[in-house]
């Protein structure tokens, strides 16, 4: 309001500063002056509501963008402040499922390699087993084959005798050549 009238003050006072001069229009500036000042006036009175009630709904308008917009970037913040506590969240949970699956392959390995060291040792007291058997069974032909060279040897001797008796001596000494071969 202030600023108004010191603008129509200053409007009036530069034809009155014209005037003192002596220089400028003659007194027919007072009469558009007056008449400018009665048109002005109540133009200014009938206008200034109109004008001021414009400004304000103008002004309102902006100030509800303004609010809007603040509360718009509060979401906003509050939704990125929720994203990265999600992100947050998903981060520490991969760690988590990471860390879940490295141990699970640990363990993983852990177990293969024990169940490779218990088929080893079943592997090996099995090819064991089958050895132990060959070596019986190696024995036991080896015992039938040195019975029947002794039985040869006893018939050749008999034989080389002349069909008489064998000396139990004679059967002794070669059962003990025969244990003897056989260790």
């Amino acid at each position: 309001m202030k600023r108004v009238w010191i603008s129509a003050l200053v409007m009036a006072c530069i034809p009155i500063s014209a005037m003192a001069s002596g220089d400028g229009p003659d007194k027919t500036l007072w009469v558009y002056l007056v008449d400018f000042l009665i048109l002005a006036i109540p133009a200014f009175i009938i206008l200034r509501p109109i004008v001021k009630k414009s400004l304000a709904a103008k002004n309102e308008a902006v100030q509800a963008k303004i609010t809007a917009a603040e509360e718009a970037f509060a979401s906003a913040e509050a939704r990125v402040k929720q994203a990265e506590e999600r992100i947050a969240a998903l981060t520490s949970e991969i760690e988590a499922i990471m860390a879940e699956f490295a141990e699970l392959g640990r363990l993983e390995r852990e177990a293969l390699a024990k169940d490779g060291e218990v088929l080893a040792a079943k592997v090996r007291k099995d090819m064991e087993f089958r050895i132990s058997q060959a070596l019986k069974m190696a024995r036991s032909e080896l015992a039938t084959e040195l019975i029947n060279q002794t039985f040869a040897q006893v018939e050749s001797t008999i034989k080389a005798q002349g069909n008489v008796p064998v000396s139990t001596g004679v059967v002794k000494t070669i059962v003990e050549e025969v244990r003897q071969e056989e260790a």
